[in-house]
């Protein structure tokens, strides 16, 4: 069983310096609530003393927003996700102008793992395909005289990751009747959800 570490412990043996103490009252001299003024001094303290307990176990700063982060990250968790939402829109911006780009290439322009990709790919053909109607953007039968919108064939090439021209009526009609079920089954779940 692993032990619980009590913090509050290690935090309250950090000594505060006169500095601590000046930066916190200048901090709070605007305050005329005394017991609010008592509560963030306090709270000030804790975060002083939290900041240089880090420091002292080997934190260092993130390499983007300054803030303390643990000794084996180079960003800190906000500044992490904030990174991943930004190659996750590269990735998506890159797909939408070449769906049918493969990990491969995608690595010349953005710093990304397979995963990232196959996600960021699944997540937009979801998206797309939800958005295609059936008899304007594909035939709805094989009666139907409507061709594939350029939307539809958008899916298709991501979807199978081809380009434009290995594209034809076969991979087209199959793809696009698969993925009318998974888009439904999509369209269910975020309705009842």
């Amino acid at each position: 069983m692993e032990k619980k570490i009590n913090l509050g412990s290690y935090i309250r043996r950090v000594e505060i310096t006169d500095d601590d103490v000046d930066k916190i009252n200048r901090e709070t001299a605007s305050i005329e609530d005394e017991d609010l003024k008592s509560i963030l001094q306090r709270v000030y303290m804790k975060n002083i003393q939290l900041k240089k307990l880090k420091e002292k176990y080997g934190w260092k700063h993130c390499q983007k927003c300054g803030r303390l982060t643990s000794p084996e990250n180079k960003y800190c968790y906000n500044c992490q996700r904030e990174l991943k939402e930004e190659k996750q829109n590269q990735i998506a911006e890159i797909l939408l102008e070449v769906p049918w780009m493969r990990y491969q290439e995608m690595t010349k322009y953005v710093d990304c793992t397979i995963d990232m990709l196959n996600k960021q790919r699944t997540k937009l053909v979801q998206i797309l395909a939800g958005r295609l109607r059936p008899g304007i953007d594909y035939p709805e039968n094989d009666k139907d005289d409507c061709t594939y919108s350029m939307e539809a064939q958008t899916v298709v090439m991501m979807y199978k990751s081809i380009p434009p021209d290995k594209l034809n009526e076969a991979i087209l009609k199959d793809v696009i009747f698969k993925l009318r079920y998974d888009t439904a089954y999509w369209e269910n779940k975020q309705k009842k959800g």
